[in-house]
């Protein structure tokens, strides 16, 4: 099982936007997301916000060596 873990970061004054954004991925469009990380077998997906200006993610797939590309194409 390959990990990828990652940080991205969030422009000053569009916390709000993301926070947005994860409440739609884990509300009215949970199921779309996770059809999405099923297409290109994501086992798990975990985010957090860290000091209001980072977003880490780790993402565990099966598949690493077409991840990238699926996500891309997904």
């Amino acid at each position: 099982m390959a990990n990828y873990a990652f940080f991205t970061p969030i422009q000053a004054g569009k916390i709000d936007i993301w926070k947005g954004y994860i409440s739609e991925m884990t509300g009215p469009r949970k199921a779309a997301l996770e059809a999405s990380r099923g297409r290109v077998s994501l086992t798990k997906e975990v985010v957090w916000l860290q000091i209001r200006l980072w977003v880490t993610l780790r993402w565990c797939t099966g598949k690493r060596q077409t991840l990238v590309r699926s996500l891309m194409d997904s």
